[in-house]
């Protein structure tokens, strides 16, 4: 392929052209249920998928994506059969919310789990957050290190030097001890 016409992909990739693929992030209200595409478990919301695209379905700028379903803690439960991805209105990151249905007990678990799952992604933030600075310090502390090795280093191999110089019938002369 030359550079031209990969160029040229890789342009109408930005403009959506190329693009192999959708990914829908499915998200849920409350946050955290279980999502399932049939039987397999495909992770807790907010979870992204990645759904291959045809030709066909590039050129014709939507596509017709399997259908999907979560349960929360509680068992509440909500499903769409099929989703359509319309590329070009929404381009090629899409989402979609399930909303816990109205009416079925267990809301309080459901938002208490939310809550507890929003808990522990921020601890979780703070824990990669305190070690990165760890390590940072460390970094820094490593380099400061190195610089005084090579500073001991330096005076070792030359050792300082006093010198003195005076001039006698025409010449300067120069002692270093």
């Amino acid at each position: 392929m030359t550079t031209v016409r990969v160029l040229m992909c890789c342009f109408a990739l930005l403009a959506s052209g190329c693009a192999t693929s959708v990914q829908v992030t499915y998200r849920s209200e409350p946050m955290g249920a279980a999502l399932y595409e049939g039987d397999r478990h495909m992770g807790t919301t907010p979870v992204t998928l990645t759904y291959p695209l045809t030709e066909e379905q590039r050129k014709a700028g939507s596509a017709l994506l399997r259908g999907v379903s979560v349960r929360w803690i509680s068992g509440a439960t909500a499903s769409i059969s099929s989703l359509t991805a319309d590329l070009r209105q929404y381009g090629y990151h899409q989402s979609f919310t399930f909303r816990r249905p109205d009416g079925v007990p267990g809301y309080e678990s459901d938002a208490r789990y939310a809550l507890e799952l929003q808990r522990n992604a921020i601890m979780m933030y703070q824990a990669v957050s305190q070690a990165e600075a760890a390590r940072q310090a460390e970094a820094s502390r490593q380099r400061a290190l190195q610089l005084q090795q090579q500073q001991l280093y330096q005076q070792q191999i030359r050792p300082a030097m006093n010198c003195s110089s005076y001039a006698s019938g025409g010449y300067i002369y120069t002692n270093c001890q």
